[in-house]
């Protein structure tokens, strides 16, 4: 064997030496996220097959997502099972991301929240009213529930404009 090929085996690193590569997380869109962004086709869908439950769900990723992004305490469990106490709170906070975006944000958010509570509280009283048979307080709380379902796709529309 030449000099000169001993030469550059010597000054050749390990070969057998694993690759000294930097590796680095890459950044994931959900954690930047603050709010949980829905669809229309699924929201309808969801909120339609399970009768209005879906909100419960709905409450509970928003405030998760929301914890997450802030690292913020709070109990998303709570939130989502008592949202008349929590959606003031909640649209506020995405009028807020709006306003910081510097997007135009032409709803109103209070109206949003509190026509939602109303509607809400409505909803439950009318259907413990409500007699065995199918009668008009079941119609009521079924109009109160499409009329939910409008305002909360409205706020839902403001986070998906926020994120």
């Amino acid at each position: 064997m030449p000099p000169e090929a001993i030469d550059v085996l010597s000054d050749a690193s390990d070969v057998y030496a694993p690759p000294a590569a930097q590796v680095v997380e890459p950044p994931t869109v959900a954690a930047a996220m603050e709010f949980h962004v829905v669809g229309a086709t699924k929201f309808f869908v969801l909120y339609g097959l399970t009768f209005g439950l879906y909100q419960v769900y709905w409450f509970y990723k928003q405030w998760t997502q929301y914890r997450r992004c802030h690292r913020a305490s709070m109990v998303p469990v709570l939130r989502a099972i008592f949202p008349v106490f929590f959606t003031h709170s909640l649209v506020d906070k995405v009028d807020a991301r709006l306003r910081r975006n510097g997007s135009r944000s032409d709803w109103n958010s209070g109206t949003l929240a509190t026509a939602f509570v109303i509607l809400q509280l409505s909803s439950t009283i009318m259907s413990r009213l409500a007699g065995d048979a199918f009668g008009a307080m079941d119609v009521a709380t079924l109009f109160c529930n499409v009329i939910i379902a409008v305002i909360l796709w409205r706020i839902q529309l403001a986070i998906n404009l926020a994120c």
